[in-house]
């Protein structure tokens, strides 16, 4: 009998977080609601811009990174709404860093995180320098000059 085409668990175990010596629940992924499914994939590549280098970061920007993960600890850590406010900025970040280590579920292993998207490969050219894109003109060579053979059947017939 051929492997199934896919395999559930209904049972979900919680990793969990030890948060001033007492344990809470880190939600994972395939534990998520829909809701908070989409919410944290609209947050997390947010963060993720936030965090790109660069020298400097406005003060605009800081607030709406700890807002981002303020709000990601309230999806994915199960602890009342007190422990989660005594959390600082970087604990928070620890919670969601301990998140993106947990395996994620099968469904999201087989989809690319840029599906859509194609990847801005450049090679190098023979010359040492980035190859241009291919152009969608025939690289086909023209003949030669000359006399071609005719590709046209005689009516006369072959002589031996």
């Amino acid at each position: 009998m051929a492997a199934p085409l896919l395999d559930l668990d209904t049972l979900t175990e919680h990793p969990s977080v030890k948060i001033d010596g007492v344990l809470y629940g880190l939600t994972p992924m395939d534990a998520l609601s829909v809701l908070h499914l989409h919410r944290f994939q609209t947050l997390a590549p947010a963060l993720g811009r936030l965090f790109q280098k660069r020298a400097t970061i406005t003060k605009a920007e800081a607030k709406e990174t700890e807002t981002i993960l303020t709000e990601l600890c309230e999806i994915l850590l199960d602890a009342p709404p007190e422990v989660r406010a005594k959390l600082n900025p970087v604990q928070r970040l620890s919670v969601y860093a301990a998140f993106l280590e947990l395996p994620r579920p099968s469904f999201l292993r087989r989809v690319e995180p840029t599906a859509g998207t194609r990847r801005k490969t450049t090679r190098p050219s023979q010359t040492g320098g980035p190859s241009s894109r291919a152009s969608r003109a025939s690289t086909a060579a023209r003949r030669s000059t000359g006399s071609r053979r005719s590709r046209t059947r005689s009516s006369k017939p072959a002589s031996p």
